[in-house]
């Protein structure tokens, strides 16, 4: 039986994908890329990816979502999708898990899905004890 929690959660991440790439297309994600050069760009840009994950989870609204994701430069945007996508294949192992590894918050779970695809650092941490004060 199906985990409710997380399969509300990949649906959350999904509407959240679909949203700020609706036209995304494989080589959006890498696909198709020389391994060596994704590799590179990926490493390269972890750092803006970081940056604008948590940017976007701390958002006011939609608007400002949509607004730091347009930012994004060509490269900074296929690193962030691969990532949201080796994340999304991550979750959905869980999806039959009676007790998943994943901290899901009691409320805007679409803030905790963008602070779930960063590396662990100060920014996300802190991001994380803002939203959620009682559970840090």
């Amino acid at each position: 039986m199906a985990n409710q929690a997380v399969v509300d959660w990949l649906a959350i991440s999904k509407a959240l994908l679909c949203d700020l790439a609706p036209e995304a297309s494989p080589s959006d994600f890498g696909q198709g890329m020389d391994r060596a050069a994704f590799a590179r760009l990926v490493d390269d840009e972890s750092g803006r990816v970081d940056r604008a994950l948590v940017d976007m989870a701390i958002a006011a609204d939609e608007t400002a979502v949509r607004a730091r994701f347009a930012q994004l430069g060509a490269e900074a945007r296929v690193a962030l999708l691969s990532r949201w996508a080796m994340y999304t294949a991550a979750w959905e192992k869980l999806r039959h898990d009676p007790a998943p590894q994943l901290w899901i918050p009691p409320t805007d779970t679409w803030r905790a899905v963008f602070l779930a695809m960063t590396s662990e650092g100060e920014r996300s941490t802190a991001a994380a004890r803002c939203l959620w004060p009682a559970d840090f």
